[in-house]
């Protein structure tokens, strides 16, 4: 019976791609987040949406940077606020990640540079 459970959970985790986290591995960080929640060394995530959403004036255009982060959301730490703002990053990244084209690029590009030298200056 074992050596079915883990002939399916090998074939399984093969078509899933070596990229995904393991069961093992989302079930310890679902414990990490738990017991760091309990610790104070961490938000909830539906906390920290509220707070963003109880904000007049913050919407898609909205540059936020950790420590604007950290002001507007109630126990919010560097470490989480970065975190936070790199993965969504990330995350848009992946969802938007379609050609481009030179133009476009170069757009983008701008508004990067535009948003660096802000920072730089504020």
């Amino acid at each position: 019976l074992l050596a079915i459970i883990m002939d399916v959970y090998t074939e399984v985790r093969g078509s899933i791609g070596g990229d995904k986290e393991t069961l093992w591995h989302q079930s310890y960080m679902v414990v990490r987040r738990w017991w760091q929640t309990q610790r104070g060394e961490r938000v909830r995530l539906s906390h920290i949406r509220r707070c963003l959403l109880a904000h007049e004036g913050i919407d898609d255009t909205t540059m936020l940077t950790v420590p604007t982060v950290m002001k507007l959301v109630t126990g919010l730490r560097e470490d989480q606020a970065f975190r936070l703002i790199t993965n969504t990053i990330e995350r848009d990244d992946s969802l938007t990640s379609q050609s481009q084209t030179m133009a476009e690029a170069a757009s983008d590009i701008m508004t990067v540079r535009s948003h660096v030298e802000g920072v730089r200056i504020g």
